[in-house]
């Protein structure tokens, strides 16, 4: 028998103005193994709370020129409360030679309140700063929204496989059969006093030259009424299999595939409605590894997958809305794959080369914005590119690892607006890269050095605005002196100035000191 406990207590203030955090976690595990050790059997539980003032602000095409990247657009008594609570069991049992029985239970209860104004729009001499400038009366102000959400998120999952090898003839065979059945129950309630129609809206105002100039039009300090009072409950089971096939010494061959069934229901509680729908899909893959010598293998893979509930049943499902929409053939994704991953100079280096081509079709959209409920489905994103990777060892304690990604990500197909097609997904530079080096003086000492590099993107996939790429400089030093272990990171050593997304502004140069202690 052996047990482990794992616990973490944080206290955090943002580089942003009024943006905070903490965090409490614990997670004890228990672990038996038999005197052969052909079973094993682990349970483990964990509690994480985290509360936090959320950093919503605007976006960066919505801000005036001047605002400091360090400005928080937090009103005062904003929070996000976030407790999770996770208890898993599983066993592994060697029943015979190279066969092994695997079972996992879980359970998952995830709970989230929040409360904050949030987005929002800068007025300058009564016009916005939007692509088309509406007018506007709150000038010199941005103009927040406002929604508040309980949200009570159960899921059990129950999942068993057996594994082992077999020869047909001189072909070997790897394989794995199993099966999965799972229960999501989600019952969300919503405030949403910035959108719909037949509510009142109440909106936050602040300052961003000044933050602490701020107020709101909320009727009082009590939480106002639900808008919206749902439950749902999604049921899936699926049945998997998967066998590598040594064809020859040299080349194998994997074949898979997946079959899932699942029901999806949703009630209204305001409407006092339901609505269910089903449906099946079938999910294979192909690969294929080809391994000449020891330093290089070649790989070639095919396969797809399907969003469960059609791509949006576990988003929102409207009880009014008529069910032929959610039995229309779901969301499906296609990849294609072919890389090679080879080691040099008698292991020193390892290095990884991919071309790939990811196509995500019958994407979801709504034809008549007059009709929200009313969903269809078209369209087709595609992303293709390379990526390279690599890992070496220039000195016996000098070690290098980077790579370098480039991306093509673009509209292929779009029924409600097609002048999209051919343009820039959103949050998908053409080119990303990193180079660190690691220094190990002695065994126990190492200090680390690298650069990140992301180039420019595009935010929205109208395409108008434009964000800069930018360079990150992060470094570390750390002492193992087992069972303890102390590690200094400093993030963005150069305190550059940039924009990861355009609602969020990259964290200026920060410093953080990790101490653990192993027992």
């Amino acid at each position: 028998m052996g047990c482990r406990l794992t616990g973490e207590y944080g206290e955090a203030d943002s580089f942003r103005s009024g943006i905070d955090s903490k965090i409490e976690m614990i997670s004890p595990s228990f672990t038996y193994k038999n005197d052969d050790e052909t079973l094993t059997w682990t349970t483990q539980y964990t509690y994480d709370k985290l509360n936090r003032t959320p950093d919503r602000g605007p976006s960066y095409s919505n801000l005036p020129a001047g605002v400091s990247i360090k400005t928080g657009f937090a009103q005062e008594g904003d929070f996000i409360e976030d407790e999770l609570q996770v208890i898993r069991t599983d066993v592994k049992y060697q029943y015979a030679p190279n066969w092994n029985f695997h079972w996992a239970l879980s359970y998952r209860q995830a709970y989230q309140n929040f409360d904050n104004f949030f987005g929002g729009t800068y007025c300058n001499n009564n016009l916005t700063l939007e692509t088309t400038p509406k007018a506007c009366t709150w000038n010199g102000y941005v103009r927040q929204s406002y929604a508040w959400q309980e949200t009570m998120n159960k899921t059990i999952t129950n999942t068993f496989d057996i594994s082992g090898s077999f020869k047909t003839g001189a072909i070997e065979h790897q394989l794995l059969v199993g099966a999965d059945v799972s229960r999501e129950d989600r019952s969300p309630k919503l405030g949403n006093y910035s959108s719909g129609t037949g509510v009142p809206r109440y909106y936050g105002f602040i300052n961003p030259y000044n933050p602490a100039d701020q107020y709101n039009t909320l009727p009082s300090s009590e939480r106002l009424p639900v808008t919206s009072d749902n439950h749902h409950v999604g049921e899936s089971m699926g049945f998997f299999a998967q066998d590598l096939i040594s064809l020859t010494p040299e080349l194998k061959m994997m074949l898979g595939m997946r079959y899932d069934q699942y029901n999806f229901k949703s009630t209204n509680h305001i409407q006092n409605l339901s609505k269910q729908y089903d449906d099946t899909t079938f999910s294979p893959n192909i690969g294929f590894v080809w391994q000449p010598s020891e330093q290089h293998s070649f790989y070639t893979s095919y396969n797809k997958s399907f969003a469960p509930y059609g791509g949006r049943g576990n988003i929102f499902v409207d009880v009014n809305t008529d069910p032929k929409y959610y039995d229309a053939e779901p969301q499906y994704n296609e990849q294609y794959e072919i890389g090679v991953k080879s080691d040099w100079f008698d292991d020193r280096l390892n290095t990884q080369l991919s071309v790939f081509d990811i196509r995500k079709n019958n994407i979801r959209y709504v034809p008549d914005d007059t009709k929200p409920e009313e969903w269809a489905t078209a369209g087709e994103h595609q992303s293709k590119g390379l990526e390279f990777s690599f890992i070496g060892r220039v000195l016996d304690n000098v070690f290098v690892r980077g790579g370098y990604g480039y991306l093509q990500a673009e509209v292929k197909k779009d029924k409600q607006n097609p002048d999209n097609v051919n343009k820039v997904l959103n949050n998908a530079p053409e080119h990303t890269g990193n180079l660190f080096v690691r220094y190990l003086p002695t065994e126990k000492l190492y200090g680390e050095v690298g650069v990140t590099y992301v180039g420019s993107y595009y935010p929205n996939i109208n395409n108008l605005t434009k964000m800069d790429s930018f360079n990150r400089v992060d470094a570390a030093i750390g002492y193992n002196a087992d069972p303890w272990n102390v590690t200094l990171a400093v993030s963005n050593l150069t305190n550059k100035e940039y924009w990861r997304s355009d609602s969020m502004p990259g964290t200026p140069r920060s410093f953080l000191m990790r101490l653990n202690y192993q027992f």
